[in-house]
């Protein structure tokens, strides 16, 4: 997999408790990072796979030639290695995210 994008189609979006509730389900421990209007993430990978959750604003990940935004409530998962980049949106964004270590 090098990504996959699940847009938030429930009427009320979920919060940080609820989501970090969801990815303990999985096994995996979140954490909030967030980024001022128009910040930009060069290229680049992680040695593990990625799981965020867009909790405010929003965000275009570009990954394998495909822009993907990225709206409260929406879930991405990156590959291990997948290089990307990031543009964030006009309002800023906050995000919350793990690490599904490679097995």
């Amino acid at each position: 997999m090098d990504f996959r994008l699940t847009h938030w189609t429930g009427m009320a979006v979920p919060g940080e408790r609820e989501l970090k509730t969801i990815l303990r389900r999985e096994g995996l421990k979140g954490h909030c990072w967030t980024n001022s209007p128009g910040h930009r993430y060069r290229s680049h990978s992680h040695p593990d796979a990625k799981v965020i959750y867009c909790l405010a604003g929003d965000i275009v990940f570009n990954l394998a030639g495909n822009r993907v935004r990225m709206t409260p409530g929406d879930r991405l998962e990156i590959g291990a290695e997948t290089v990307h980049s990031a543009d964030v949106g006009p309002r800023g964004v906050v995000c919350l995210e793990a690490t599904r270590p490679v097995a």
